[in-house]
């Protein structure tokens, strides 16, 4: 499956791309292209990986900061909150 492309998508390196189509293709594999709705359906589980893509993006320093708020946390002998 070939959804996110050059020409429908900004700023994703062709990795980027490999790596979005096959987690749509994991997703929507199961769809019925010939279903009334896969059309819908399939933007609708676009739209989702992209927005996880995106997001994961930002999980890398989260989980660092967040990993240091915990070793502060501890230092002071305060629980951790996650």
């Amino acid at each position: 499956m070939n959804y996110f492309t050059d020409d429908n998508t900004d700023g994703y390196s062709t990795a980027d791309l490999a790596e979005l189509n096959d987690a749509l293709e994991r997703r929507a594999g199961d769809l019925d292209p010939e279903g009334a709705h896969y059309d819908d359906e399939l933007q609708h589980i676009g739209e989702q990986v992209l927005t996880e893509y995106d997001g994961r993006a930002a999980v890398p320093w989260n989980d660092a900061a967040r990993g240091l708020c915990d070793d502060i946390r501890r230092r002071a002998g305060v629980r951790s909150m996650s």
